[in-house]
């Protein structure tokens, strides 16, 4: 479970009342800017604020992750001026310019984020999705060969320094055009994020619409597998909802035919190694139908705690690399115990089980379960 929490967001659209965050109580922490209510970032009270939110959230709820859109400063309209003068003049004077000022509250929020989520639990993931463009060549030398609105001088998100400083566990550009786009060209732009983010799992912000329009799913996943962790892909509806010309069955057939696991993050230095014995585990038959069962009642370390267990069935003493392929994995669950499919009778197998803890690893339960579906 992922919880977007972006900034600005729509004032009169969030559950402030009763935190204390109402246009009524609080009218001097937004900003009417064209149809929009907007928290103003450069306020340090909306940024405490954020982070007080996202603290109960982590606290009270088993989530995976805190997920950020696009918007930090809102998209520019032409004609019209953010209004933080006021904030501006108050906490801004110590900066170069409004523009360095914006970019610090940014980034200050960032920080703080990164910094209550792992104080509550640092297996939590802090992840980011900005718009496609960090900045163009012509604006400054490390900016990619495009043309678009850019994320460090628009939207004053400088993603590269979150980077950096190890704030974000994975990043999603929404690199939303196609190959051969004459100003924001998707292979130029996908090669250049693999370039220059060094810390987090990069990730690949997909179109729908646009990919499978001009027909060019194949070369698309061909070069994010090869340059990124994975991708996501949006709009969500179109996936899974109408499947927008086929995309789902597309995806299942020829690149996503096997589960999947997440990908593993490092453990934090704090974090003691611990190396676990493997667990008892067999196959009993009662009520006519065969279950899986093993035990896993080890004290564990915080962060290293099993997620879920991933079970695998395979030919019977096949070693563990060949066990663990990912074409073996025929179930996923939260407990103790699994039933397998019965297929008369026929077949002589053996089952692995591993569990995943909070940061991803995988870690062997139990090996060579043996039995006969």
């Amino acid at each position: 479970t992922y919880l977007d929490q972006s900034l600005p967001r729509r004032g009169r659209h969030l559950f402030l009342r009763r935190t204390g965050a109402s246009l009524e109580e609080h009218p001097e922490w937004f900003v009417r800017y064209g149809k929009q209510l907007l928290f103003n970032p450069g306020l340090p009270e909306v940024r405490a604020y954020t982070c007080k939110v996202v603290r109960d959230l982590v606290t009270r709820y088993d989530l995976d992750g805190i997920h950020m859109d696009d918007y930090f400063y809102p998209y520019p309209i032409a004609g019209e001026a953010f209004d933080d003068e006021a904030a501006y003049r108050l906490y801004g004077q110590a900066f170069a310019s409004k523009d360095d000022w914006r970019r610090n509250n940014v980034t200050q929020l960032i920080r703080d984020l990164s910094q209550t989520i792992r104080s509550v639990k640092p297996y939590v993931q802090l992840g980011i999705s900005p718009f496609g463009i960090y900045r163009n060549e012509r604006t400054h030398p490390v900016g990619s060969k495009t043309g678009g609105l850019q994320n460090y001088d628009d939207l004053y998100a400088d993603i590269l320094l979150w980077d950096r400083e190890g704030l974000m566990d994975y990043v999603v550009p929404q690199i939303y055009w196609n190959m051969g786009h004459k100003v924001a060209d998707y292979t130029e732009l996908v090669l250049w994020w693999s370039r220059h983010i060094k810390n987090a799992q990069l990730i690949v912000g997909q179109h729908v619409r646009r990919t499978m329009d001009s027909d060019q799913l194949h070369p698309k996943m061909v070069l994010a597998a090869k340059q990124t962790f994975g991708n996501s892909i949006w709009p969500g509806d179109d996936l899974w909802g109408n499947s927008y010309k086929g995309i789902a069955e597309q995806l299942h057939k020829d690149y996503w035919s096997v589960p999947a696991l997440v990908p593993a993050r490092p453990y934090p230095a704090s974090m003691e190694p611990f190396s676990e014995p493997e667990r008892d585990a067999a196959m009993l038959t009662g009520s006519g139908r065969q279950e899986l069962v093993w035990m896993d009642d080890l004290p564990l370390p915080p962060g290293q705690q099993t997620a879920y267990y991933v079970i695998y069935c395979h030919p019977r003493r096949a070693k563990i690399q060949k066990a663990l392929d990912p074409e073996n994995i025929v179930g996923r669950t939260h407990e103790c115990r699994f039933r397998p499919l019965d297929l008369g009778g026929k077949f002589k197998v053996a089952f692995t089980i591993t569990r995943i803890d909070r940061f991803g690893h995988e870690h062997v339960v139990a090996r060579e379960v043996h039995a006969v579906l």
